[in-house]
């Protein structure tokens, strides 16, 4: 269908009009300027995403949520009685199993998995936990650092 202006036109796709007689054609050329954002195998990539957009791109492939009955006592700053709970990102780096172990063993923490996704990708890993930590509070942020020195993203949800 044609928009009018002034008495010029347009029809889809390309003709342009005037009262009602064709008077040309337009051919627009639209370039798409494209690059590699990441190369490497599936696991390099999906476990290490060097670039930005790979990250949010893996990312958002994992949703986990903080349960509700964790999200009503949920709160951004330690305060007493509350434990620290951690988002920490599974790639096939890791054992989990081992990881866990250590943690309750170096830092005399007890750590219970509240929620966990996991995906296989050409037999890689990836996916996302919720951990629960109880231990003493310059132990839970000694714990934070460890998982970070062994490159494994973590980040902190919140207190509970």
């Amino acid at each position: 269908e044609a928009e009018h202006a002034d008495g010029f036109s347009i029809k889809w796709p390309n003709d342009i009009y005037w009262k009602d007689k064709k008077i040309c054609g337009i051919l627009i050329e639209n370039n798409l300027i494209g690059s590699k954002i990441e190369t490497g195998s599936v696991a390099k990539v999906f476990s290490c995403p060097e670039n930005e957009l790979t990250h949010y791109f893996v990312s958002s492939s994992i949703h986990i949520q903080v349960p509700i009955e964790y999200k009503e006592k949920l709160t951004n700053a330690p305060c007493a009685g509350k434990h620290i709970l951690l988002m920490v990102k599974i790639s096939g780096q890791f054992e989990l199993h081992t990881i866990l172990s250590d943690i309750r063993e170096t830092y005399k923490t007890e750590n219970s998995i509240v929620c966990m996704q996991m995906d296989y990708i050409n037999g890689l890993k990836i996916g996302a936990m919720l951990v629960e930590l109880r231990g003493e509070t310059g132990d839970e942020q000694l714990v934070v650092e460890f998982l970070k020195n062994n490159n494994i993203e973590v980040e902190i949800a919140g207190y509970v």
